[in-house]
């Protein structure tokens, strides 16, 4: 007898965070909806761990020290130009919900945008978008 939760995929997500709450919070989030979470503390590392896996989603928070979300970004999708790797979806994540900074994210090459504090409704709206995750239907 197999068990559904097992016939399930699990996602590889990579949260970029540098706030613990808001990593804990969002990692606990990201587990509910069958998602495997690793977490990098600043563009720096995100870039780091995208060169030696491959996700199937990256969380980025645009404020962040060493290296922000928006250099980092840009830096992961030259580095996909350069491997010839398909771009992997890039939700931006922020409390600046200002439009101009919707417009910004997407612009350095985020395919999405999420508001802080992460609502678990508005993350499984992100992953039923760009992952089409059964777990979170």
């Amino acid at each position: 007898m197999s068990n559904e939760i097992e016939t399930q995929k699990h996602w590889s997500v990579l949260l970029v965070e540098d706030n613990l709450v808001n990593q804990q919070i969002t990692i606990n989030q990201l587990k509910i909806m069958n998602c495997d979470v690793l977490l990098a503390k600043n563009g720096l590392e995100a870039i780091k761990a995208t060169q030696e896996q491959n996700f199937d989603l990256i969380i980025m928070d645009c404020h962040m020290p060493e290296m922000n979300g928006y250099d980092a970004t840009r830096q992961i999708r030259e580095g996909e130009i350069e491997q010839n790797k398909e771009p992997v979806p890039i939700i931006a994540l922020t409390a600046d919900v200002m439009i101009l900074n919707r417009e910004h994210c997407l612009s350095v090459g985020m395919n999405d945008f999420l508001g802080k504090p992460v609502v678990l409704n508005d993350l499984k709206q992100i992953l039923d978008i760009w992952l089409r995750n059964p777990a979170s239907s």
